[in-house]
């Protein structure tokens, strides 16, 4: 209207034959030509407030299924005075409605006869529109994708996407209600996107962040959410646990492990696809296609949402070579444990039973670390090279326990008395022809055994067989024996290549080596800074446990029962060290964090003092 100052908007609802004001009502400046009055039928509504935050609020509602029409009136402001307060007021006399309002300004200063300004509102009379039944609003339910990602909304309602700020970024707004229409508005410009094909709109560039209103509408109802999209444009990283990983001889199976962003996609080879989990870990599992093939190198990249990629990470993959393990001696011929092995792997020989005979212990002129040298049945961590390992027999009757006489005569077994640096002890001290001596020898702390040499009573040197754990035995000959342990300074010598002999932790990783706790991760390496999973944590306690045989295997989908692990988890299960990671699942690939390596290593030292 012509030289309206503004506008009174005011919402009727039809009762009966009247219309009543519902009380919702709106004044206008007089630039304002149109509003959208944000009223629901029923439902909640969104408010953005001045400085662009978004929440989720309670509708002003209008009841469903009733008709409503809307009031409009035209005004003009005129501005009269009124005098201050004890000396009265005045105001000029006018036609028609009028609604005064102080404003704060005055006509002058000081005194007690200030005059304040007012403004009186004259308005025309009311134009309505037409009555329009409105049926109770509902809700569409639109489905967000930002460059093929789905996306969800926080617990305002608002929806948050990251993109890297190219000019190729997609939004894909969908929903199962047929027959939908919608419209894109940017929230800083009020101006709207195109829709393109399928459904798409092409997100405009721009810096920091930029918040999307999409109203969906469908008849009477229009739905509006609202999109916060932010530029991200630093890569994410993914890194390998280990540069070169194995594949198992004979499939050729391997698994690629590392870390990446959480949530992030994981793109290797020419299409291969995989997702990061929650803690950044991930596991590609693969085989090498051609039986002839022995290596292959494999790209692997990390995707996050916003589009950005991480620097290519080269991942070596090589066929495992698996060595070969003799058996001399076993009378198990069909569960001795020969057969081939790869290094690193756990080999369980077996004696069997010989009539007649006492079983001995067994002996390696190898690099072979028993578990328990003098158990019939026995395991060892296979070292990278073939070995041959031999069962040892005595014939009963042959040893102190054949029964003999007492008036057999004994010899003594004497200790050289210029033993220094260690200490040895023998048994028995005395002995009879044919009886087996055990000698055991202790270095002092930072020495080591250099020589041990038993002599007759002639010099002869006789034969010692090494037990472990600086236990030797030999057989007594007829006549007194000396013996000599010459005892030197430790030169320390790193099982692993990547071991460090200053390293603080390179007693317990030659520990664990020579207990067969571990065997490194193949060609004379160790591994120190690589990441444990839970896989291994389990098999580390379980070997350091004497790798006892469970009854039963575990009931976990994801643990093969073939795997090397698959015996560790079952006895961790059945003794309370795990109970996995929940939904039916161990989670062998996962690394182990340090909470948990502790709370297991706690429970298993407590029933099995593997920390001896």
């Amino acid at each position: 209207m012509d030289d309206a100052d503004g506008y009174r908007v005011t919402v009727y609802q039809k009762d009966g034959n009247e219309w009543k004001d519902t009380g919702f009502g709106y004044d206008l400046d007089e630039n304002t030509t149109s509003i959208n009055m944000a009223l629901t039928v029923g439902g909640n509504a969104v408010e953005v407030s001045e400085n662009g935050k978004v929440s989720s609020v309670p509708a002003k509602n209008l009841s469903p299924n009733e008709t409503y029409k809307v009031g409009v009136s035209a005004y003009k402001e005129e501005p009269y005075f009124t005098e201050s307060a004890g000396a009265g007021s005045t105001e000029s006399a006018e036609t028609g409605s009028m609604e005064g309002e102080e404003t704060g300004s005055t006509a002058e200063s000081g005194g007690t006869g200030t005059q304040k300004a007012l403004t009186a509102k004259y308005y025309s009379l009311e134009t309505t529109s037409s009555g329009v039944h409105l049926p109770k609003y509902e809700p569409l339910h639109m489905t967000l994708t930002v460059n093929g990602t789905p996306i969800t909304a926080d617990e305002n309602g608002v929806y948050h996407a990251y993109v890297g700020g190219t000019d190729d970024d997609v939004l894909t707004v969908s929903c199962q209600t047929e027959n939908v229409t919608y419209k894109v508005t940017r929230m800083d410009t009020t101006g709207e996107i195109a829709q393109e094909t399928g459904g798409t709109y092409k997100i405009p560039t721009f810096e920091g962040s930029l918040m999307l209103k999409i109203d969906g509408t469908k008849g009477q109802d229009v739905t509006s959410v609202f999109l916060l999209v932010s530029r991200d444009e630093t890569p994410p990283v993914l890194t390998l646990s280990d540069p070169i990983f194995f594949a198992d001889q004979d499939t050729g199976a391997y698994i690629i492990t590392g870390m990446a962003d959480a949530g992030s996609e994981i793109l290797y080879g020419e299409n291969g696809r995989t997702q990061a989990a929650g803690d950044g870990s991930f596991a590609i599992h693969d085989k090498l296609e051609d039986e002839r093939e022995t290596n292959a190198s494999l790209y692997l990249r990390a995707k996050d949402s916003a589009g950005n990629e991480s620097v290519p990470q080269l991942a070596l993959i090589t066929r495992q070579t698996q060595y070969a393990v003799t058996v001399n001696g076993s009378y198990d011929a069909q569960n001795s444990g020969a057969g081939s092995y790869a290094a690193g792997s756990v080999v369980t020989v077996r004696a069997g039973s010989r009539s007649g005979y006492t079983f001995n212990g067994w002996t390696s002129g190898s690099n072979v670390v028993f578990d328990d040298p003098n158990a019939e049945e026995t395991t060892f961590i296979m070292p990278d090279g073939s070995v041959t390992v031999t069962a040892n027999w005595s014939r009963d009757g042959g040893s102190s326990s054949s029964g003999r006489d007492d008036s057999d005569p004994s010899y003594a077994v004497g200790i050289s008395d210029k033993t220094e640096n260690g200490s040895v002890s023998v048994s028995p001290k005395n002995a009879s022809q044919g009886d087996r001596v055990t000698v055991t020898v202790k270095p002092d702390e930072g020495y080591e055994l250099d020589s041990l040499k038993v002599l007759d009573k002639n010099g002869k040197e006789l034969e010692l067989t090494d037990k472990g754990d600086g236990k030797f035995t030999f057989i007594m000959p007829a006549g007194k024996v000396e013996v000599k342990a010459v005892f030197v300074e430790e030169v320390k010598i790193s099982p692993f290549r990547d071991v460090s002999t200053d390293a603080y932790y390179y007693e317990a990783v030659k520990w664990a080596q020579k207990k067969g706790i571990t065997g490194g991760i193949g060609n004379d390496l160790f591994g120190p800074y690589q990441p444990c999973t839970r896989a291994q944590i389990v098999t580390f306690l379980w070997r350091a446990a004497g790798s006892p045989e469970p009854k039963n295997m575990s009931s976990f989908t994801d643990v093969p029962a073939d795997s090397y692990y698959a015996k560790a988890v079952a006895w961790a299960v059945k003794n309370g060290i795990t109970g996995g990671t929940g939904n039916g699942k161990f989670s062998p690939d996962a690394p182990c964090t340090r909470a948990q390596m502790v709370q297991m290593l706690k429970i298993s030292n407590q029933e099995f003092h593997v920390a001896k």
